[in-house]
């Protein structure tokens, strides 16, 4: 007699069901980086029937980086590499990773991170997170030593489509750092296209970045290390102007409606 035996079927690998998609259910400090990220660096689309496209977009210098979000959300599509003309350079090379899922989507619309969030972006949740805001900065803003009437002095600065997302940021630095200068500036480099950039300088920056960057979390190495060089230069203070400390009179070129939010401000929309 041939007895059959049932076995079960041999479960295949893909990139479906290896991604986390629970990587942002719960706030932690490298889930609420990437969040930030996203919010400066990434986009979510939607085509059709098929789940929502989440990417990521990073210079071609930063792989290791993208290497590592790929890491945390356990994705194992490939790493794409294009062209896109850049305002000064004919063009310049980018990288990106993308991912599809439906519950990603919707856990990232939580915290704002939504589809054509570019003119209206807004933190939900996340606006006093400083890993949140270290992603926004390592995603679209800048850290820097730059000469200042031929004095070397720190500068860190975030820029956006956003005003209300520019606006957040400015909230957080004058809560974390009482009596902080802010300058807020609204600029157009090109026809059809405004930034709102939120810059501190001096004694703020240094405060800033230690804030941001002084816990050895998730953080893109290039940024990491001018944070590093910025408060080991001038953490002592010795370097850097001394500033006022009273509360900063600015907020020139962002209105805010008493009672109400800021133009642009958008609920996030779940898919």
């Amino acid at each position: 007699m041939i007895r059959r035996t049932r076995t079960e079927p041999r479960h295949r690998l893909t990139r479906e069901n290896t991604l986390d998609e629970a990587a942002f259910d719960v706030v932690t400090p490298e889930s609420a980086y990437w969040v930030g990220f996203l919010m400066a660096a990434g986009s979510i689309t939607r085509a059709g029937t098929r789940s929502p496209a989440i990417a990521v977009t990073t210079a071609d210098e930063d792989r290791t980086h993208l290497e590592r979000f790929r890491s945390f959300v356990r994705a194992m599509d490939p790493i794409t590499v294009g062209t896109r003309d850049g305002f000064r350079d004919a063009s310049r090379s980018y990288l990106s990773v993308q991912v599809r899922s439906g519950r990603l989507a919707k856990t990232l619309a939580r915290y704002g991170v939504v589809p054509y969030k570019a003119l209206v972006a807004r933190a939900f949740e996340l606006e006093h997170n400083e890993h949140f805001w270290r992603g926004c900065i390592d995603g679209d803003g800048s850290i820097s030593v730059s000469p200042d009437d031929g004095v070397r002095r720190p500068v860190i600065s975030f820029a956006c489509r956003s005003r209300e997302l520019a606006g957040q940021f400015a909230d957080f630095a004058r809560e974390a750092i009482p009596g902080c200068e802010i300058e807020e500036e609204t600029r157009t480099p090109r026809a059809y296209c405004v930034i709102h950039a939120v810059t501190l300088r001096g004694d703020d920056c240094v405060e800033m970045a230690r804030l941001l960057y002084g816990d050895g979390h998730a953080a893109l190495p290039r940024k990491l290390a001018v944070a590093q060089e910025i408060m080991g230069e001038f953490g002592d203070g010795s370097h850097a102007a001394v500033r006022d400390v009273v509360p900063a009179v600015v907020g020139a070129t962002r209105w805010t409606p008493p009672g109400g939010p800021r133009p642009g401000t958008l609920q996030p929309r779940l898919f």
